[in-house]
């Protein structure tokens, strides 16, 4: 029995949306989408019984999981896909993905057309699992979306077109490594004046502080407490450019009760005091 043939009998040609919202941007709502080498791009809130199935699909196509959890067919079988996880499908291949009971999914996707004359992009032989931070191309399809439905200046899809092309392409030839501890940082940024140390940003994250101290060297070369002082200044500097408020409201919305502490730790990341930027130098 063939390959193909076996596949078959676990699979079938089907797409169910059933219970499940779609924003979708095709060819018919902007032609312009095909110079950006994309078929059909969509963010899905996947319902009971959402399932897509294709034996012999024409286009490559990508899957990013940003919330719940579903199905994805690889390997012969059925496995988990996650927030944080991206389905990689090449044209050709059975591919397949589905909710599970009644939770919900949440994940956007694109379809990638063959290109005459052109290597796929997608290299992979057959479907793969793999992590990435899902948040740049959601965001690129949802503002693609929203500029379709709005005032569709042309400049603006195009911009838009350029995102989703250009990070799709990462996703589908495997990109550079993802940071796993995307997640953590995202919850470091949106809380920045809680008092972070290391063992607590490795209680976070499930890990030894070693472990942290090691994997995030490794991913974005700065310890851990070196990165939350990053964001923390990188905070600090939007607020001083963008807001009048005194310097020791801005210290403390950064993590920092003394002022002065602040001053000195804004100096030695920026090379300039803080009230350098409040006056535009």
């Amino acid at each position: 029995m063939s390959e193909l043939a076996g596949m078959a009998e676990a699979l079938r040609e089907t797409h169910s949306v059933a219970d499940s919202p779609e924003r979708v941007v095709g060819e018919n709502v902007w032609p312009g989408l095909a110079r950006h080498h994309l078929s059909i791009v969509g963010l899905t809130d996947g319902g009971r019984g959402y399932e897509m199935q294709r034996l012999r699909p024409a286009n490559g196509h990508l899957l990013i999981c940003y919330g719940g959890s579903g199905e994805a067919w690889v390997d012969g079988g059925w496995q988990p896909c996650g927030n944080g996880q991206a389905y990689i499908a090449p044209p050709g291949v059975p591919m397949g993905f589905r909710t599970v009971g009644r939770q919900r999914w949440q994940f956007g996707w694109v379809f990638l057309p063959v290109v005459v004359d052109q290597a796929p992009l997608i290299t992979a032989k057959s479907p793969k699992l793999a992590a990435v931070d899902p948040r740049p191309i959601v965001g690129a399809i949802e503002g693609l979306y929203l500029e379709t439905v709005g005032a569709a200046h042309i400049d603006r899809l195009n911009l838009w077109g350029d995102l989703v092309n250009a990070y799709a392409r990462d996703i589908a030839r495997g990109g550079e490594e993802v940071d796993p501890l995307w997640q953590l940082w995202a919850e470091v940024d949106a809380r920045l004046s809680e008092p972070w140390t290391l063992e607590r940003l490795a209680d976070r994250a499930g890990m030894l502080p070693e472990s942290l101290r090691r994997q995030t060297l490794r991913t974005i070369g700065r310890s851990p407490m070196r990165q939350v002082t990053h964001l923390r200044m990188l905070r600090a500097e939007a607020l001083l450019r963008s807001t009048h408020d005194k310097l020791f409201n801005i210290a403390a919305q950064v993590g920092y009760q003394n002022p002065f502490a602040f001053s000195t730790a804004f100096r030695r990341w920026k090379g300039q005091p803080p009230k350098a930027i409040r006056a535009g130098e």
